[in-house]
């Protein structure tokens, strides 16, 4: 018989490491002893006041398939109605998603954010635990992304410039355009180490938002005479933080009319990459290529900091629902709105055959499983407590 009683007395030993608590949490999920886990996260509410996020924690950190399905038992176990069985369904949901099965995985995200209202002051206290509140509306089942309104350009939306770097280098350049974007402060900590990281491997587009007369100025000069390029914007009222983050979707179609080339969209924080030729060339095989992470959450497992776009019918396709269906969100919008969106794309094309009406898109997602990580093609620069500030700061202006 199976005997945990020295993780419960190491716990009780030292109830102040949060390790001790995850080890003992794992172990009883993996026996399958939801009751027994139950009792745990009523032990740590009672003397740390957080025992749902304890949960969370388990849950975020089972990673094994008979992880997997002990969530999918215990969610169809729990008691419905409590707000331990509103995290198991969340994470339930999250891994249906994982394993391409979207219905049941809209299902399960739908019902923990209905039940979980009822306990919205609890799951608002933890970044992590309101996004079960949130996620089913960013994440939306195939049949709304097939309806999404593709007309464009939206008059609500800021307004595309064009650097006269742009302008000289329209129709010339050779694809594929190693392409960011980035708000006028993110430029100034991270634009000339984008630059000089990439330009051995091709011509740089960067578009930024808010930039002054005189930092246009200062930018185009720089350009002159490199394969480096420059459009602008004013984000206005849009000027937030997770508007930056998907400024580059929502401008990426008409940088690929405009240049008429393939697009390889990449974060601007960028300070060091490896592979980066043989990366391209696997890309330019697709019309669409990113990584998957294989991360419980659909919205961490689609990954948007390279994502390659074909110019081609298929790749201009995904390109603009893409566009389309994040600014139909924007008023809901939250820090990775741009994963969820390309999560709902996945299983809209999933589920029609991958084709766009008649356009065949061939999508290609590079996944660890098959040797693929992000981490060794690229090197991001800066702190997350500095990328932290630098959008707090935005937001406050």
């Amino acid at each position: 018989m199976i005997s945990l009683d020295p993780l419960y007395q190491t716990l009780k030993d030292n109830p102040h490491d949060d390790f001790n608590w995850l080890k003992l949490g794992l172990a009883l999920l993996t026996l399958g002893w939801r009751e027994q886990l139950g009792h745990l996260c009523q032990i740590r509410q009672d003397q740390f006041g957080d025992g749902p996020t304890l949960l969370f924690n388990i849950l975020n950190h089972a990673s094994s398939p008979l992880h997997r399905k002990r969530i999918f038992e215990m969610s169809d176990s729990a008691p419905q109605g409590t707000i331990l069985a509103v995290i198991y369904d969340y994470f339930a949901g999250c891994h249906a998603l994982l394993d391409d099965n979207p219905e049941k995985g809209f299902r399960l995200l739908r019902r923990a954010a209905v039940i979980g209202r009822k306990y919205s002051d609890i799951l608002t206290q933890d970044d992590r635990l309101s996004n079960i509140l949130i996620q089913h509306l960013l994440i939306r089942p195939p049949e709304e992304v097939d309806k999404i309104d593709l007309s464009w350009p939206k008059n609500d939306l800021p307004s595309l410039e064009w650097g006269k770097s742009s302008l000289q280098h329209q129709g010339k350049t050779e694809g594929p355009i190693l392409m960011a974007c980035c708000n006028d402060t993110y430029h100034h900590r991270f634009g000339r180490e984008f630059i000089e990281t990439l330009s051995p491997f091709g011509h740089i587009h960067i578009h930024v938002a808010n930039a002054s007369p005189e930092m246009k100025e200062v930018l185009e000069t720089d350009a002159a005479g490199k394969r480096l390029s420059y459009s602008f914007e004013d984000s206005g009222s849009f000027g937030i933080g997770h508007y930056y983050a998907v400024m580059r979707f929502l401008n990426a179609p008409s940088i690929m009319e405009f240049f008429d080339t393939d697009l390889a969209i990449l974060d601007i924080d960028c300070e060091a990459v490896k592979n980066l030729p043989d990366l391209l060339s696997q890309s330019q095989q697709s019309d669409v290529s990113y990584f998957r992470t294989g991360e419980p959450m659909p919205w961490l497992d689609h990954h948007a900091a390279y994502v390659y776009l074909s110019n081609s019918p298929g790749g201009k396709a995904y390109a603009e629902r893409l566009r389309a269906y994040i600014a139909s969100k924007l008023a809901k919008a939250c820090w990775m709105l741009d994963q969820s969106s390309m999560c709902s794309l996945f299983n809209f094309y999933l589920r029609n055959g991958f084709k766009d009406g008649d356009t065949e898109i061939k999508l290609t997602p590079f996944k660890r499983s098959d040797g693929h990580n992000f981490w060794n093609y690229f090197t991001p620069s800066g702190t997350p407590e500095e990328k932290w500030e630098y959008r707090f700061q935005k937001n406050e202006s």
